[in-house]
């Protein structure tokens, strides 16, 4: 088993020339590159050989070396996990999905707004691609 943790870094100025993307516009000013909120929290312990992707939108797949370094590293199966269910796990769950990557999403280490954006992401995620699980089923060997 391999960990793979993102960071959500935003540049302050990746949204000053958007024609419609624009995280800040929607989430406010958040993430900035350089600032505290864009660092992992203490309460992760990234170990040495855990791989840390930076991206910079919703999606861990969107411009960023993720699947190159799963390719590389033989890694064809993902659990997923994080926040916000239904904005980057969604998206990277679903990116993951159409680069012929196994995404099980597992439903109950999941954060969220409201519970029906859980609810909402988990069931889209089992439609699109039939692999949900709770963290209570998992084993590893």
């Amino acid at each position: 088993m391999q960990i793979v943790y993102t960071r959500d870094v935003h540049p302050p100025e990746q949204f000053d020339d958007a024609h419609y993307y624009d995280e800040f516009d929607r989430w406010g000013e958040h993430v900035v590159e350089d600032s505290w909120e864009a660092e992992i929290v203490d309460d992760l312990p990234v170990a040495d050989d855990d791989h840390v992707v930076v991206k910079h939108t919703y999606d861990a797949f969107y411009q960023t070396e993720l699947e190159g370094w799963l390719n590389a590293h033989g890694i064809d199966d993902l659990l997923i996990c994080g926040t916000l269910a239904n904005v980057c796990v969604f998206h990277t769950a679903g990116s993951a999905g159409v680069r012929d990557f196994k995404p099980v999403v597992v439903e109950d280490a999941l954060g969220y707004i409201e519970e029906g954006d859980r609810e909402y992401a988990v069931d889209h995620c089992e439609f699109l691609f039939g692999e949900v699980t709770t963290s209570e089923e998992l084993s590893f060997g």
